[in-house]
């Protein structure tokens, strides 16, 4: 193997070396030349040539110093002998223009290299640590006559220190396996499962991996995974069955949405908006559960899903009993909504919820429904929160119609909040300059 590596590394310096002798000599005969034509041509081309080997020494050898320094000296060199040949006429200050932009890319290519190689080289460690201890623990499961031990088949993973590694090992032994054999061990796929409480993005990912290869095989243990007392297992098995996106799971991931936990109901929602259309008619469904943590959650998610033909389905929800699903819907009607969610969204801008007011007013902006303007204006004078009169002026700024911006005008006269005030003005006044354009 280091044979070959260094075989690979003179053939890579004997291509490099030839190609700038190649470059140098073009350059010393343009100039030796007695062909006046000749010169400008070759002023402009040699730095041109250069560039090549310049981006392959940056990406063969990005750690290198004394190859750099040399490359360096080498351009500058061939670079003043294309210069000669120019006599220093225009051609010759455009040739220094390039010279310097193939620089930064040099430069630029071997900070990149660098940060890549310092990332891989993480990476291997990580792969090696892996190995010895897949190698440790095989040894342990032989000396032990094939019983289940901490964190391998028939086990539990160790938690508390070095959990992360033992996943680490679990993952790579699930994955290893999987090269060999279309069916995995319950044990094996368990042990996957217990790794995704690991906070390690790297694992985690490697274990998400796994799972995909396991597929329907996993699906079963996914799903009971989201009863786990853990949370991020519970979190990473909603976000995995969205990953897998069978159907079959649909209904699981709905009932998760009644978690009390807020991550473990931002993940449900997240999984079934991907696996999207084919969730559509259980999130409509779903509107009509008597949770109204379910309600609000199929709300986000057919949302994100971005069906239009749901907002009839929306509009009702902005009557629901719980400020919580009141805000979803308006927010889903701001982004999938039309001219006929206006009504409903004005209304609601006297919701006794503040965070209700702030969706509605947010969505009118978005809606742009000229018929907003004057209900928007009525409760920017009512309204005693600053962050919904906030957004009411910047939803008036997005309606932009006459109206609209007389009435941001009249604010920039009377309004006595500094912050509100100048905003105003900002508004005001990019309308007055895109009128004077």
């Amino acid at each position: 193997m280091a044979d070959t590596e260094d075989g690979s590394n003179y053939l890579k310096a004997y291509i490099l070396l030839m190609y700038y002798i190649v470059v140098g000599l073009l350059a010393v005969v343009g100039n030796l030349s007695a062909n006046a034509d000749m010169k400008p041509i070759l002023s402009m081309l040699t730095p041109h040539l250069l560039y090549i080997p310049l981006v392959l020494t940056a990406l063969w050898y990005p750690k290198e110093k004394f190859i750099h320094i040399s490359i360096f000296i080498v351009f500058i060199f061939v670079s003043l002998l294309s210069f000669l040949i120019g006599d220093l006429g225009a051609d010759v200050i455009f040739s220094i223009f390039i010279s310097l932009i193939y620089l930064w890319v040099y430069f630029a290519i071997i900070l990149f290299m660098r940060k890549r190689n310092t990332a891989e080289e993480s990476v291997r460690a990580e792969l090696d640590m892996v190995k010895a201890q897949l190698r440790s623990r095989m040894e342990s499961e032989d000396s032990a006559g094939g019983a289940g031990t901490a964190g391998g088949a028939g086990g539990t993973p160790v938690r508390g220190v070095g959990s992360g590694s033992v996943a680490v090992a679990e993952t790579a032994y699930v994955i290893g396996r999987g090269k060999n054999t279309e069916t995995f061990a319950p044990e094996q796929i368990k042990a996957l499962i217990s790794s995704f409480d690991v906070r390690d993005p790297l694992i985690l990912e490697g274990a998400f991996n796994a799972a995909e290869v396991m597929g329907r095989q996993a699906e079963p243990y996914l799903i009971e995974g989201l009863g786990s007392q853990s949370l991020p297992v519970r979190e990473n098995c909603a976000r995995m069955l969205g990953r897998l996106k069978y159907e079959s799971s649909i209904p699981h991931l709905i009932e998760a949405l009644n978690e009390n936990s807020k991550r473990m109901h931002a993940a449900a929602v997240s999984a079934l908006a991907n696996i999207g259309p084919a969730a559509k008619e259980a999130l409509i469904l779903g509107l009509k559960d008597p949770s109204y943590k379910v309600r609000a959650g199929c709300c986000e998610a057919l949302r994100i899903i971005g069906d239009k033909d749901v907002i009839d389905l929306i509009i009702p929800m902005m009557a629901d009993e719980k400020h919580y699903v009141r805000k979803e819907a308006a927010k889903s009607l701001g982004r999938i909504g039309n001219s006929s969610a206006t009504g409903v969204l004005t209304d609601a801008l006297s919701d006794c919820s503040r965070g209700v007011r702030l969706a509605a007013a947010a969505s009118l902006g978005k809606i742009r429904d000229e018929t907003a303007v004057k209900p928007l204006i009525e409760r920017y004078k009512s309204e005693t929160d600053y962050q919904v009169r906030e957004r009411i002026l910047k939803s008036l700024a997005m309606i932009g119609n006459t109206e609209a911006v007389d009435a941001i005008r009249f604010i920039t006269m009377y309004e006595t909040d500094s912050d509100l005030l100048d905003s105003a003005k900002d508004f005001y006044h990019g309308f007055s300059r895109r009128d004077t354009d």
